[in-house]
């Protein structure tokens, strides 16, 4: 880059049938009342099998405006309010606030095209406006009685299973920071060097109910054991690692130890508001609501892109519930066990499940048996042996993979799918091996197998985009980015790929605001506040430009480029000295690059130092020697410098290479003047005005040359030509030369 010329939530769209041109009038004029009512229907995710409600509530009509209830029954039970208005034909939708269930981001639009039909059918556009759900509504009045009965059964059965939870209005009786407290005052600490905590009772599975007993030694131990008829189903982890037993297969399966699964599994230790606030987590929200009828106080917590809801009951200022990564958590009796509220009964819903816990008997532990963390000797021989040879397979594939040996990773990897079909880890990992080696239609449909068997895959979602990316198919490889992202708001190299991908798509707005989220993810990474820089000075942000290159180079990203982008910062600031010096260093780091040396002399240029810009130049020169530019810019070192006759050799090089630029014209025709060579600066004017006709003071130029030449009647027609096109001085000119002028000719 040369320096001298300083030059979420829904996108949802309804397409109606049947809109006529008698309705298009009608909407005109703003009636909206056949609106008014309810309409049912279901909405499907691409992403997803299943159907999910919708129910929308137009209550209220004024004019061109509307607004009303969004209801999703079978979404935990969930609803928020929306507005609307008619503009252009088409009726826009906002929903707000949440009203009712799990909480949701706002923020998105509803876009209908409107119609007084019956039938509404359409698709949802996610934010950078791809179709990811299809919907379909129907009114009310179009509706059977059976239809509705059936509608009504399906939302009592969803209130049953998921409750019913009402978000009031008005601010809470007492401050977020009294509530910690009260609730901090109930739930005292204790150590967890020592604490081992036993529970016992039954669970309900889906309707099926086995006795359970479960152990948690605090930090990282823990063991569960539910028994079926003469089965007994075991689970544990032991620091180590995490293992399981199915007796109905008579399989062990044996993972890694995940320490923020075993938090997860804690009953006491998440459900406490202060280990939130430590680990991190923001109050967003903070209201009352009513859980089933009972008094709470509700709180969103937010840390990065993740949230998490807290409902705490009035009266004992404990957590009854949980709201958190599409699962809700019911705790009730609450028991004291030896100072300590721990829950007798738990229930958790997904939108799949439903499980209940039942605890009779809780207790801590003084001693305890270590065993019970350990697979039991004769249960290792039944480690699943089908995973262990595919795994044997697959991770010869990443070795290979590693190594660049793509071809022969995807046999090893193939190997593995055979082996154990189900794995979506396998086809993820054999489609970055296709986008190794370029076939990246191939890795796209391994993504899309990955992603189908596990639809919260974040890695593939995101190695599918960069699949896309590399197809050029930019639109499309946002989303994938985009989805990674929601599943895992910390994954970095999505936020740097999608980063990319906009600034491909010239949406360096959108790139900006990736790049630097980055930053807060990873202050460590240099690339990272190197690639915001770059962003930042294209939107002109040069200050912060400067910044983040300091930054990335005081993480040690010293190659050339840097110096090189941040002393074009510097001059686009007029900062001119630490641009030369930063443009020195990029020399003496790249010796090679013609671009570099240009800004250099570029910067020497601008600092009247023109004998050391000449050498610049020359340098640049011989890097790339067919480079108009370059001549052009040589020859203005030589014009400042008075030396003329070089000055025009440069300008006639440049013209060689090109001669359809007329300031280079221009610019020999100047130094032609000055070694009185008038006729041939006319010329070269006039090849200026053949190639660029618009510009008055050419033509005065030209006219004052014509006038040394004796040539006034032609002089003349350039100054009226210039004052034509704006020229201030050519109206002086005209008086003094031109007799037509002075007689009004």
């Amino acid at each position: 880059m040369s320096i001298l010329k300083k030059v979420t939530l829904y996108i949802f769209v309804l397409a109606i049938c049947g809109v006529g041109e008698a309705i298009a009038q009608k909407n005109s004029k703003c009636t909206l009342d056949d609106l008014k009512g309810k309409w049912f229907g279901e909405w499907e995710l691409n992403k997803s099998t299943s159907n999910f409600m919708m129910i929308v509530s137009v209550d209220k009509v004024d004019k061109c405006k509307i607004s009303g209830t969004i209801y999703w029954p079978d979404y935990f039970n969930s609803k928020s309010k929306f507005e609307g208005k008619l503009e252009n034909d088409t009726l826009y939708l906002r929903d707000y606030e949440l009203t009712q269930g799990y909480d949701m981001k706002f923020g998105g639009v509803y876009k209908l095209p409107f119609s007084d039909s019956e039938n509404l059918t359409g698709f949802w556009l996610n934010p950078a406006g791809q179709k990811d759900a299809k919907y379909s509504l129907k009114k009310q009045s179009a509706l059977t009685k059976e239809e509705l009965f059936a509608i009504s059964d399906q939302i009592k059965a969803h209130v049953k299973t998921f409750g019913v939870t009402r978000v009031l209005e008005g601010k809470p009786d007492i401050s977020f920071e009294e509530l910690v407290k009260r609730h901090g005052d109930k739930n005292p600490p204790f150590n967890d060097s020592f604490v081992n905590l036993e529970f016992s009772g039954k669970v309900t599975i889906n309707k099926m109910e086995m006795p359970v007993c479960s152990i948690f030694a605090y930090p990282d131990r823990f063991y569960m054991k539910m028994d079926m008829q003469n089965l007994s189903f075991l689970m544990a982890a032991n620091g180590k690692n995490s293992w399981s037993y199915n007796p109905m297969e008579d399989e062990l399966t044996v993972e890694e130890f995940d320490m923020e699964e075993f938090k997860e599994k804690s009953v006491y230790k998440k459900n406490h508001l202060k280990s939130l606030i430590d680990d991190g987590y923001k109050m967003l929200l903070f209201n009352e609501a009513l859980v089933d009828e009972v008094d709470v106080y509700r709180i969103v917590f937010e840390k990065e892109d993740s949230r998490i809801t807290k409902f705490v009951d009035k009266a004992s200022f404990l957590v009854c519930r949980t709201d958190k990564n599409n699962e809700l958590e019911y705790l009730y009796e609450i028991k004291d066990v030896d100072g300590f509220p721990i829950p007798s009964k738990m229930k958790q819903v997904t939108l799949e499940m439903v499980n209940h816990f039942e605890f009779d008997k809780m207790r801590f532990l003084n001693e305890i048996d270590e065993n019970l963390f350990e697979i039991p000797e004769e249960l290792k021989s039944k480690e699943n042996n089908t995973f262990k040879q595919s795994e044997h397979f697959n991770e010869l594939g990443i070795a290979l993979f590693a190594k660049g040996n793509h071809d022969e990773a995807i046999i090893e990897y193939n190997k593995a799918i055979n082996i154990n079909p189900g794995e979506p880890a396998y086809y993820n990992n054999r489609g970055a091996a296709k986008n190794g080696k370029d076939d990246f239609y191939s890795a796209i449909s391994d993504f899309n197998i990955a992603i189908e068997l596990n639809p919260n895959f974040a890695e593939a979602y995101n190695r599918r985009g960069l699949s896309k990316y590399y197809l050029n198919d930019y639109k499309n490889a946002i989303p994938d980015f985009t989805s990674c992202i929601e599943i895992d708001s910390t994954y970095e190299n999505a936020y740097f790929n999608r980063g990319n991908t906009y600034y491909s798509l010239g949406n360096k707005e959108s790139a900006y605001f990736d790049f630097k989220k980055l930053e807060k993810l990873n202050r460590k990474e240099p690339k990272y506040f190197y690639y915001k820089a770059i962003v930042a000075a294209d939107l002109q942000k040069y200050d912060t430009a400067i910044i983040s290159y300091n930054k990335a180079i005081e993480l040690d990203l010293n190659h050339a480029n840097i110096y090189n982008f941040r002393g074009v910062a510097y001059y686009s600031l007029d900062s001119m000295e630490f641009a030369l010096n930063d443009f020195k260093i990029a020399t003496s780091l790249d010796t090679l690059d013609a671009v570099k040396f240009e800004n250099m002399a570029d910067a020497y240029y601008y600092l009247d130092d023109f004998m050391a810009s000449a050498k610049a130049y020359k340098k640049a020169l011989s890097l790339d020697e067919n480079n108009d530019g370059l001549y052009n810019k040589l020859g203005l070192t030589y014009l400042k410098q008075d030396i003329y006759d070089v000055a025009v050799s440069k300008f006639t090089k440049a013209l060689e290479i090109n001669n359809q630029n007329a300031t280079y014209y221009d610019n020999r025709a100047y130094a032609k003047t000055q070694l009185m060579d008038f006729m041939g600066a006319v010329e070269d004017y006039s090849n200026s005005i053949d190639i660029y006709s618009q510009d008055p003071d050419i033509y005065y130029r030209r006219g004052l040359l014509k006038l040394s030449l004796k040539d006034n009647f032609d002089a003349c027609r350039d100054f009226k030509k210039a004052k034509e096109l704006g020229s201030e001085d050519a109206q002086a000119a005209l008086d003094e030369h031109c007799f037509m002028n002075k007689n009004g000719g």
